[in-house]
């Protein structure tokens, strides 16, 4: 494919989201020969931000070589487009060729243009100064740096460009100070320039099954609309799948300043897994699998523990501490924690005897795929005080402060059947929750009935 119709398909693949994008940021190195400025390494990313300004902001310029970066209007990118089949290009003020400063430059350029699709998850390795989502890339390979500088020239860049203010220590530092850029960059790699179009839409690490329920979690460019955006799915139960594509409504949205957050809730009963596929105006822009908790399949953390603690004997010690078994007591918050874990939570100790932080909440379990977190107090023999209870409330407290937008759930799990009213009261005015034997024994059921950690959740939460 010529440099015409390469540049063609790359218009032609950013022109339904051109309204995403405010201004373009230009990060540049380049090179002066003959009192012409050459391309070096450009990065030109598509962003969602309103332009700074349209003159450098910031960098290093020298008599026959500049590194730098501005913010222009993204109605610049029509007439850089235009100009890259001429090879030269304008940026910041200043015409740039692509070529070779040596050569003569061929009817057909000297670069070697590409226009490609980077996944999400790939855009960091591949690309710099990109954010990671799916990104519509036109990429351009030209001469060896070897043309622009001789080995004692680049030798002599290092202490050239550390005498300026930033400090660049040589073009492999510059390069990546400015561009990103996720590869070293020596005297013989190629000259470049690459224009991104990040298509800023995926979906949101949180996710909440409940009650054989999946809500699901995406975000888009604030300038789009629910409507422009689309769920494909693919629902597996055993050997069979069903497949939907839904649109998102205006009742699945809402909006931040910057952003248009968007949920929905699909019925996922006795699913094992499923697929999930994000439209954005027709562009596949995200995808996800999750593999549930069903009441169909064997819960694989259950049968794991009881290969390596056969009848659950160890389990079932440690959960139902005796006064006269020292190791029991010693082993119950132990045991709360493996019970957790069995019922698919993220699990941590840090109030085991012996090797305890100082300030610490015994057991931190977190709800996969969402920003819940269990905080348990767990005490083996000894009857509940405000003391304990206390100290859960105000550590947990203190945690949230830390963790923004997640919520603290705290529980307290006791090993015995003794009840105060005092304490009963207590812990209703402080929002924390008590579980008792009965109580740890549903919770085991519940990780036999492969029941998912979020139904646990509202378990815990309230108790019957």
């Amino acid at each position: 494919m010529g440099i015409l119709e390469t540049v063609s398909a790359f218009k032609a693949r950013v022109k339904p989201f051109r309204d995403v994008w405010k201004s373009i940021d230009a990060r540049m190195i380049l090179c002066k020969h003959g009192g012409d400025w050459y391309n070096v390494l450009t990065s030109l990313r598509f962003s969602p931000e309103k332009p700074r300004n349209q003159k450098v902001l910031e960098g290093v310029e020298l008599s026959n070589f500049l590194v730098g970066r501005a913010s222009v209007r993204f109605e610049l990118i029509d007439s850089v487009l235009d100009e890259i089949p001429k090879s030269i290009v304008t940026l910041a003020s200043r015409k740039v060729r692509l070529g070779d400063p040596k050569v003569p430059t061929p009817p057909e350029g000297s670069y070697r243009w590409d226009s490609r699709i980077v996944e999400r998850e790939y855009v960091g390795r591949l690309l710099g100064n990109v954010p990671p989502f799916r990104t519509i890339a036109l990429e351009g390979w030209g001469p060896s740096l070897q043309q622009f500088w001789t080995h004692t020239e680049w030798d002599m860049m290092e202490p050239r460009l550390l005498a300026q203010d930033p400090h660049y220590r040589g073009i492999p530092d510059a390069a990546r100070s400015l561009m990103g850029a996720p590869y070293s960059i020596g005297l013989g790699a190629s000259s470049g320039m690459t224009i991104l179009a990040p298509l800023y839409a995926c979906f949101e690490p949180e996710m909440e099954l409940k009650g054989g329920a999946l809500t699901v979690r995406a975000s888009g460019p604030s300038t789009a609309s629910p409507k422009d955006f689309r769920l494909a799915t693919t629902l597996w139960t055993g050997a069979t799948d069903r497949r939907r594509t839904d649109r998102f409504s205006d009742g699945d949205a809402s909006a931040t300043e910057d952003r248009l957050l968007l949920h929905t809730t699909i019925e996922v009963p006795d699913a094992q897994s499923i697929d999930l596929l994000l439209l954005f105006r027709n562009e596949p822009v995200d995808t996800q699998t999750y593999v549930l908790p069903s009441r169909l399949m064997e819960n694989a953390r259950l049968r794991t523990h009881a290969h390596f603690d056969l009848n659950f004997d160890r389990l079932n010690q440690y959960l139902t501490p005796k006064r006269e078994d020292t190791r029991s007591i010693d082993g119950f918050e132990v045991g709360v924690a493996w019970l957790f874990h069995l019922c698919g939570f993220e699990v941590v100790n840090y109030g085991i005897k012996g090797f305890r932080l100082g300030n610490e909440i015994d057991i931190l379990a977190f709800a996969p795929f969402s920003k819940s977190i269990l905080a348990i107090e767990a005490t083996a023999w000894d009857p509940l005080n405000a003391d304990k209870l206390t100290k859960l409330r105000r550590r947990a407290d203190e945690l949230s402060q830390i963790l923004a937008g997640y919520e603290i759930h705290t529980t307290v799990v006791a090993g015995s059947d003794l009840k105060y009213e005092a304490e009963e009261s207590e812990a209703k005015n402080l929002g924390i929750t008590i579980l008792r034997p009965a109580n740890i024994r549903r919770l085991f059921e519940m990780a036999q009935e492969n029941v998912s950690a979020h139904d646990v959740l509202e378990y815990v939460r309230f108790p019957r």
